[in-house]
């Protein structure tokens, strides 16, 4: 019984912690130029973890201080769709990115999800950027569809 509560109580801890998430809204006047220049010299690949350009950009559009939310080296995923349900590349996001600010357009819309340890487990990251969505999914959501594709993620 105490152990059921316990597990109970603990269940509750993980789903409740504070949500960390974080909207893209910076105008592609405000990308400085190194980050623009690097971001379009640098080769994508399939590597779902970021290398120090990628985080470089990604920090700077959800506006993250660098210091406590370092990105490099981190495993993110992206999803996409109508609802946010589609798993699409790492490099398909930064095609499209580069694609954006070649045309002087602002970047995509987009909300990053941090997931705590437990979470980054069971889904196999540590970060989701949901983007190009008509309906936002909730974190429990994001959470929810990873961990059934979680098997089959890289």
């Amino acid at each position: 019984m105490k152990s059921g509560i316990l597990s109970l109580v603990f269940v509750c801890l993980v789903l409740l912690t504070p949500v960390k998430d974080f909207h893209s809204n910076y105008g592609v006047k405000c990308v400085p130029q190194k980050i623009r220049d690097s971001l379009n010299m640098v080769d994508n690949n399939d590597s779902p973890f970021l290398n120090n350009v990628e985080a470089d950009y990604i920090s700077y559009i959800f506006n993250l201080d660098t210091l406590n939310n370092c990105l490099k080296q981190k495993k993110v995923l992206f999803l996409t769709g109508a609802v946010g349900t589609n798993l699409v590349t790492k490099e398909k996001y930064f095609l499209l990115e580069k694609k954006r600010l070649s045309y002087d357009m602002p970047p995509t819309p987009a909300i990053l999800y941090y997931f705590n340890p437990l979470e980054s487990r069971r889904t196999n990251c540590d970060v989701v950027i949901v983007f190009e969505t008509k309906n936002i999914p909730s974190r429990q959501n994001v959470y929810r569809t990873l961990s059934r594709k979680a098997k089959h993620l890289p």
